[in-house]
């Protein structure tokens, strides 16, 4: 059955207050698997550069389980061995992946998965390059039926949601690593950061935000709020900072989205907008929402050498 909108507003309240705060993450994966009357689920966020910034984290995963799967049987996972070449946005079920017929005849079934209670899987591939990994998987025990189509419909109604969120982890994560204060990261990160209050006004910019805008090439800040130079593109802009600023005050679903700025001899700026909640930034107004600008022409982050160790 498909949530209804008051319970899908809490479910992506919870999911954007554990992107600023990672404890919240258990929760909001307990809050998901009951909407989808799962028995178990997972989440994996895994950015290979900095490690740092990775984590997993579990609902009804047993510490003897997650232990076994990664000493032995992720190499013999059937379910990741033909979902990891999967497109970010992916939604699909483990029927899909392999049938249960066949599953049934796998080690991993008989020794691994029989005694952790699982029998189905509903997986999204939410971030898949060379730099990072994100994923969530469901599962059901052999007392319940095998998802549906009804069910991989509100995963992939959240996708977009959780992919949000993800990004706004890694941003977090990198504010955390480069300073113990907030405001004196927001300085020194590659880039643009702007923080929103519930009407869409102003509240925090950093200083690469404010150099952007001073440039008045691409980018304006103007009297009601951030805008762009061409109208198309600033009126975009404004609807999808408005609808990222509703989430805590209304039943809507907004998924934020990423708008690109046109500049007029530059490569466009890559505006991420996400909603926000439980804010580590402490403000003069409650902040309902954050712009990440990130201009191609500028370094994001220092290069590291990949981490190739696995993660569940």
């Amino acid at each position: 059955m498909f949530p209804k909108l008051r319970a899908l507003s809490n479910l992506l309240g919870g999911l954007y207050d554990a992107a600023a705060d990672p404890t919240l993450w258990n929760p909001f994966l307990e809050q998901l698997a009951l909407k989808t009357r799962s028995t178990s689920a997972a989440l994996l966020i895994h950015d290979f550069e900095h490690a740092r910034y990775s984590l997993s984290s579990s609902w009804q995963v047993q510490p003897e389980s997650q232990r076994l799967y990664q000493e032995h049987y992720h190499a013999l996972d059937i379910w990741a061995q033909r979902g990891l070449p999967l497109p970010a946005g992916w939604v699909c079920s483990s029927q899909s992946l392999c049938p249960l017929s066949e599953m049934k005849s796998t080690e991993i079934y008989n020794d691994f998965m029989v005694a952790a209670g699982i029998e189905h899987g509903m997986f999204g591939m939410l971030e898949n390059t060379k730099s990072r990994l994100a994923s969530i998987s469901l599962y059901r025990d052999r007392l319940r039926p095998e998802f549906t189509t009804s069910d991989l419909d509100i995963l992939q109604l959240l996708s977009p949601h959780i992919q949000r969120a993800f990004k706004l982890h890694f941003h977090f994560s990198e504010l955390k690593s480069r300073s113990e204060s907030f405001e004196d990261a927001l300085e020194i990160l590659p880039t643009g950061v702007v923080f929103f209050d519930c009407r869409a006004g102003i509240v925090i910019m950093n200083r690469n935000a404010k150099t952007m805008a001073a440039e008045k090439d691409g980018l304006v800040m103007a009297r009601n709020g951030l805008q762009a130079e061409r109208q198309a593109e600033s009126d975009l802009l404004t609807k999808v900072i408005r609808e990222a600023c509703t989430l805590s005050r209304s039943e809507e679903t907004p998924a934020g989205g990423t708008v690109l700025v046109s500049r007029r001899a530059r490569p466009p700026l890559q505006v991420l907008i996400s909603p926000i909640r439980n804010s580590p930034i402490s403000a003069p107004r409650s902040l309902a929402a954050v712009a990440f600008i990130a201009d191609p022409l500028r370094p994001q982050h220092r290069r590291t050498k990949r981490c190739e160790d696995s993660t569940v």
